[in-house]
C-alpha cells in the first residue's frame, strides 16, 4: 500500500491555467528585507532571517527565513521558510493574484517547479488545493497534490466559472 495519496491534475484539467507570472515581473528589480543577511559570495548561498520580506514586480514573499542558491550571479533556488511561509503573485490573464502558503515554500527558477510541503495550501482565483504537500511544474502545467499517510487526505475546490465566490 503506498504510503501517502498522491493526485496528479493537469491544470487546464482543474481551472488552473499556466501559472505564469506577469512577463515584467522576471526584469524587475529584487528587493529583501530581513532582521539578518548572511551572504557568501564563494559558495553562492544567501540566507536572509527575521521577517522576511522579498519583492520583485508582483511577485511577493513573506517567511522567517529565506535562502537563494546562485550560480555565476543568477539565482537558480529559493527556499522559505514559516509558520507559515507566504507567496502572492499576479499572473498573466488572473483577475486576482495567486497566493501560497506552507512551513516551506522552495522554487527553482529555471525548471519552474514550485514545491510547498507542510500544511500546504494553493489558491488560484477561486479555486484551492490543500494537502501535506503540492508541487507545481510551470513548464509540464501540472500540479500534484499528496497526503502524508496520517489519515487526512488532498482536498481540490473548483469553483464554476463565473462563480464571484471569494
Amino acid at each position: 500500500m503506498l504510503r501517502g495519496m498522491k493526485l496528479l491534475l493537469i491544470g487546464l484539467l482543474c481551472g488552473f491555467q499556466s501559472l505564469q507570472a506577469m512577463p515584467s515581473d522576471r526584469k524587475a528589480v529584487a528587493q529583501l528585507e530581513a532582521a539578518r543577511v548572511e551572504i557568501d559570495e564563494q559558495t553562492g548561498i544567501s540566507i536572509y532571517q527575521g521577517d522576511v520580506h522579498f519583492q520583485q514586480g508582483s511577485l511577493n514573499l513573506w517567511a522567517d527565513k529565506v535562502t537563494l542558491y546562485s550560480r555565476q550571479g543568477k539565482v537558480e533556488r529559493l527556499l522559505a521558510e514559516g509558520q507559515p511561509a507566504r507567496l502572492q503573485q499576479r499572473l498573466a490573464g488572473d483577475e486576482k493574484d495567486a497566493r501560497a502558503q506552507a512551513t516551506s515554500i522552495e522554487y527553482f527558477l529555471f525548471d519552474g517547479k514550485l514545491i510547498l510541503r507542510g500544511d500546504a495550501h494553493m489558491w488560484r482565483q477561486d479555486d484551492e488545493f490543500l494537502g501535506d504537500a503540492i508541487t507545481y511544474d510551470e513548464v509540464r502545467d501540472t500540479v500534484v497534490a499528496e497526503s502524508d499517510g496520517d489519515g487526512r487526505r488532498v482536498q481540490v475546490i473548483i469553483h464554476p466559472a463565473g462563480d464571484a465566490s471569494d
